[in-house]
């Protein structure tokens, strides 16, 4: 990808659009960013600021540390990296969600390990792409097999990668992200979806006699590429809304279960994404359906394509915050209106989500699979930048004109605001 530098917006020219605190958020975020310009288009490479570590729910069993037996009757897959600065042992979180999820497989002989003297023996090596990043000497094995794979390792999106890609071209042969048109997508976040089934009219009347909140979010970082901190605190005038973590003022540890029955005594989940990708759906959309609140949700992820119809809001639906707080104030006081986003918990078929989206088919038995069956011969992807970032579609919302006025548009693209900053 061709990569020249383009000139970044002055302090000056941000508080002119954004005012003081936006600006402060904003210039933080492309202090140490990658700016490039790619067929016409601004395009944010880093933004190293932006830092949000994806939710990881462990599971109830341990595993023990591999031994030379089991390694000599198993495909191995050696993660090469740490994860988020951890080590990926046989008793991190990470590494135990991922092995019970290949213990689950059709095909049960795939290995997880960090043993990288078994570099030799492993069918893939996976690389989580920060930790990549982030070690000094970026140590990559000594050796390689032609028909190893090396796959490229991402839950987060690409306003999160902290690094050029250009320097790994060739490198990697498989893709492994949250994206849908990755090699392997990952089912991190999908298998979280555990609605219950609802048999009878009661069920819904139980559920709306806990509701005395009306909306609610949990919000750990207060500064992202979504800009959702200036939309939550726009929609707050015209609605009561409870904002849990580090940006509010109600605080909840979000992975115990006493913080997620909490949602359930509310009727809106406010599920705002870090940011706006394509694809890119986490684990707030999942918590709001399994604990019985309608997600109003904000992100770049085809909704229509993964979650039930007409089971959520979609902020993008609204030109502006006051209008989607008009809109969810009168479905509150409309129990009958509000009802109707239960509908699909009567009909057994939307509690799954469409196969295409469920393992095997993607995640962890997607690769053993692969590894199995050889479905995708090795290959390189030479240019593997201009998938990750620029296809990603990855926006930001406009909320600021030349004139300071506030706008809110749907679907803005990364190459707009920067035209408006320069």
């Amino acid at each position: 990808m061709k990569t020249s530098h383009v000139r970044l917006p002055t302090l000056k020219r941000l508080l002119q659009i954004f005012g003081p605190p936006i600006a402060l958020c904003f210039l933080l975020g492309i202090l140490r960013a990658n700016w490039t310009v790619s067929t016409g288009r601004a395009v944010v490479q880093s933004w190293s600021f932006f830092w949000e570590k994806p939710v990881v729910n462990p599971p109830t069993t341990t595993m023990a540390v591999e031994h030379l037996s089991s390694v000599n009757d198993s495909i191995l897959i050696l993660f090469w990296t740490e994860y988020f600065s951890q080590p990926f042992t046989s008793t991190s979180e990470h590494r135990m969600v991922a092995q019970q999820a290949l213990d689950n497989c059709p095909v049960k002989n795939c290995l997880l390990t960090n043993r990288r003297d078994l570099v030799n023996r492993s069918a893939a090596v996976i690389f989580h792409i920060r930790e990549l990043a982030d070690q000094p000497d970026k140590s990559v094995p000594s050796f390689r097999s032609p028909n190893q794979y090396y796959v490229f390792y991402l839950l987060e999106s690409p306003p999160h990668t902290n690094m050029m890609l250009d320097e790994y071209d060739g490198f990697f042969n498989l893709t492994f992200t949250y994206r849908l048109d990755s090699d392997i997508p990952s089912d991190h976040y999908y298998r979280d979806f555990k609605p219950k089934l609802w048999n009878d009219p009661s069920n819904f009347e139980d559920a709306w006699r806990k509701k005395a909140g009306f909306a609610v979010i949990f919000v750990s970082n207060c500064c992202t590429p979504s800009f959702r901190h200036v939309y939550i605190e726009e929609l707050a005038r015209y609605i009561p809304l409870d904002v849990f973590g580090s940006c509010g003022n109600n605080s909840c540890n979000k992975t115990s279960e006493h913080c997620d029955e909490k949602v359930s005594t509310y009727k809106f989940y406010l599920a705002f994404e870090n940011s706006v990708c394509k694809d890119y759906v986490t684990e707030k959309m999942f918590r709001a359906y399994n604990q019985e609140a309608v997600p109003v949700v904000y992100g770049g992820a085809d909704y229509s394509q993964i979650f039930p119809p007409n089971s959520y809001i979609n902020i993008l639906d609204f030109s502006s915050p006051r209008l989607l707080a008009d809109h969810l104030r009168k479905v509150a006081g409309n129990k009958h209106w509000y009802s109707q986003y239960f509908q699909w918990k009567f009909k057994s078929r939307y509690l799954t989500l469409p196969k295409d989206l469920q393992s095997p088919e993607i995640g962890w038995c997607k690769l053993c699979g692969i590894l199995n069956d050889g479905e995708l011969s090795p290959k390189a992807y030479n240019n593997l930048g201009k998938w990750w970032f620029d296809e990603a579609r990855c926006t930001i919302p406009i909320i600021g004109d030349r004139n300071g006025n506030q706008v809110w548009t749907a679907n803005p693209y990364v190459n707009h605001i920067y035209r408006t900053m320069t």
